[in-house]
Formats: structure tokens, sequence, C-alpha cells
């Protein structure tokens, strides 16, 4: 700001000069200070916005999981020697998670289940086959599965019965893009068996998904 004509006695000219030069500097410095303010003003703010990102981020990279604790319409009979030679789906509504990502993401799914099949002859000579399918699912999309059981031809009399346990795991990584996802696991039993019966049971259906970068 330029000063109006000066007026000063002639003694007090230095001193007149002096308080000109201070305020000019005065002003210099409040004009850096406005500067540096607003460049400090920008960088938090983008620390801020940097910073909520990282959060939301974090809090996306998390595990998700549906457990069957026990064989809650997993068992199943199938007597003579119709069987179910077709797959037949139980109930494993349970057995699905639902997830909302806001951006493209990788899921990390884990499945895991233990199985007993126990078959039943009468006495006779026996063949018998059964089978345990499971299908995991994104999106209505089957992206892994997984068979087990056994098949047998007897030719010789047998009483009592045969029985089976395992366990079945399954492992898969899969990319999906940012949006809802539906993550979803079906079972499906399958036996044969000329005279006698079979029972199959699963319990501890466990679905685990983890979202990962």
């Amino acid at each position: 700001m330029p000063f109006p004509k000066n007026n000063l006695p002639t003694g007090v000219l230095p001193w007149g000069r002096e308080v000109e030069d201070q305020i000019n500097t005065l002003n210099q410095i409040v004009k850096k200070n406005e500067i540096n303010n607003s460049a400090r003003d920008a960088i938090s703010q983008t620390n801020i916005t940097n910073l909520l990102k990282l959060m939301a981020d974090q809090v996306e990279l998390r595990t998700y999981a549906v457990e069957y604790g026990f064989a809650q319409g997993t068992k199943l009979s199938f007597i003579g020697s119709t069987g179910l030679p077709t797959p037949t789906y139980i109930d494993t509504s349970k057995l699905s998670i639902e997830i909302n990502l806001n951006k493209p993401r990788n899921l990390l799914i884990n499945f895991s289940s233990y199985y007993s099949a126990q078959t039943l002859f009468p006495g006779t000579s026996t063949k018998y086959s059964w089978d345990i399918t499971v299908e995991i699912y994104v999106d209505d999309e089957k992206v892994d599965a997984q068979t087990t059981g056994r098949s047998n031809d007897f030719g010789a009399a047998i009483s009592g019965f045969v029985s089976d346990v395992g366990s079945m795991n399954m492992v898969k990584i899969v990319s999906v893009p940012a949006g809802y996802h539906r993550i979803y696991v079906k079972e499906a039993f399958s036996t044969s068996s000329s005279s006698g019966a079979t029972d199959i049971t699963t319990t501890g259906d466990s679905l685990i998904v983890t979202v990962i970068q």
C-alpha cells in the first residue's frame, strides 16, 4: 500500500522511514503466511482425504463367515435299488454371504465340511455307490466344485454296514468388480444300491470369505 506524501518535519524523517520499512516488512510477512497457510491447508485436506480412503479400505478388507454347527437338514436315507442316481441338492440357503465393495477386489473363499456315509446291508451280495458334490458360486456363476464318494461291487454276502468318514476342503481366489456380490454354496448327494440303505450326513459346513487387495 503506497504511503501518502510525507509531511513530517525534517528531524523526524529517519523515524518515519523506519516505520514505513517495518510496515512494508510486516505486509510481506503477512502475504507469505497467507501463501504458506493455503499450502498447508491444501496438504492437510489431501492428507485427510487419503486417511479417509485408507480407513474405508481397511474397513472393507475383512472376513465374513457362516457355519452349520450341526447336521441340520443334511441327513438323508436312500433305500433300495433306485436310490438317487441323479444328484439331489439339499437346503444350504444359510451358506450364503453378501458383500458390497467400493472397488475391485480379490475374494479368498474357503469351504470345509465333515461327512459321514453309512451303508447298511441286508446280508446279500450288494453293489452300491454314493457321492457328495460341493459347488461354490459367486453371483450365480460356479467358480469351483469338488466331489467325493465311493463305488463298490461286493461279490460275497455282507452283513452289517460299511462306514466312510472324511472331510472336504476347498480354497479359491476370485476377482470381482466393485458393487454387490453374493457368495454361496450348493451341496448335492447321490447314491445307488442293489439292496440296503445309505445314510449321508454332513456336519460343520463352513463358508469363509476374506476380502483381500
